[in-house]
């Protein structure tokens, strides 16, 4: 849509090993005080939205939104995450061929 651009999105977050606390607290403390929701697990997030950019010419903004569907030993809820993107470097666009007319007779 010109220079708009708008569409859906979705990230996942999903811790491959668990937590430790460390410093000498053990996992079923931090669960104490941080409540049941949150301990040393493996940190789970799935969460999808929506993605709303402009291109102004040179940069490339995007800005995109987006709620937690499933959490596990994570905090969920609404994200906001924004890109700015620019060229740094690339191939020249390609020249227009020119041919000649073929010869009339």
């Amino acid at each position: 849509m010109g220079n708009w651009e708008i569409g859906p999105v979705a990230f996942l977050k999903w811790q491959t090993t668990a937590d430790s606390p460390g410093g000498g607290f053990t996992c079923t403390q931090v669960a104490a005080v941080l409540g049941s929701s949150l301990g040393c697990g493996r940190a789970t997030n799935y969460a999808a939205g929506a993605l709303v950019g402009y291109n102004f010419g040179l940069v490339n903004w995007q800005v995109w939104a987006t709620d937690s569907v499933y959490t596990q030993d994570d905090y969920g809820g609404w994200g906001v995450f924004t890109r700015l993107s620019f060229k740094l470097w690339g191939p020249d666009a390609p020249k227009p061929m020119l041919t000649k007319a073929p010869p009339a007779n």
